[in-house]
């Protein structure tokens, strides 16, 4: 037999072994409390859960993080999103026009490389992105107000909306950047902050989406 294909056998052999192998090994740790008690237990260890991420990554991150992902991302990119076409609406564009003024709003998704070049070739005083976020979410903030307090035309809409989400997806950017940082820098726990953000972003998004309904009823398409 060839050395390659005795190579090649035990190649086979070890994916054969792999396959066989049970996902959880012996000495790892396994939940054996009865469902009723992780049920209850559910909270605490949560709160342990977080503790321990807080531990490993610095609470202030974390909060940051949340902040960002949690509610910039998740409730408020969720809020400014469902709400695009009522707005439209309320301002008599027809529908197949309105998803090309959505398309324009929603132009800073695709802009992000060219975010990421801009804040790392031109920093201000010093600082690569905390600068930009602050500066983006202040002109989202006067979007937004405009927006809602001023009568506007499909143009201006369009142009406020587009802020609201340039806001977004710089804060999604840069924020994602830092914590890319943290978890080459703690691999072991990378997984569990992967989990902290995106389980914020759908709670988030969910809580947006189950109350955007009654924010259009009571206070119309613009309050939002």
């Amino acid at each position: 037999m060839s050395q390659s294909d005795a190579e090649k056998k035990e190649t086979e052999s070890q994916i054969v072994q792999d396959e066989n192998k049970p996902i959880l090994a012996p000495d790892d740790k396994q939940d054996d409390r009865p469902f009723h008690r992780k049920v209850l237990a559910a909270p605490a260890d949560f709160a342990n859960w977080i503790e321990e991420l807080g531990e490993t990554y610095d609470n202030k991150f974390l909060i940051m993080l949340g902040t960002a992902q949690w509610g910039v991302k998740g409730f408020m990119y969720a809020y400014v999103l469902t709400s695009m076409e009522w707005v439209y609406r309320s301002l008599g564009v027809p529908g197949p026009s309105i998803q090309i003024y959505k398309a324009v709003a929603l132009l800073p998704w695709t802009m992000k490389p060219l975010f990421g070049v801009l804040s790392d070739c031109y920093p201000i005083m010093g600082y690569k992105k905390s600068p930009y976020i602050v500066l983006t979410s202040l002109v989202s903030l006067g979007a937004l107000i405009f927006l809602f307090v001023v009568s506007t035309g499909i143009t201006a809409t369009t142009a406020c909306l587009f802020f609201c989400i340039l806001q977004v997806s710089i804060v999604d950017l840069l924020t994602e950047a830092k914590y890319a940082e943290r978890m080459r820098a703690n691999p072991a726990r990378g997984p569990d902050l992967i989990t902290f953000v995106w389980a914020g972003i759908t709670v988030g998004a969910l809580i947006a989406t189950g109350t955007i309904g009654w924010v259009l009823e009571a206070g119309g398409s613009r309050l939002p």
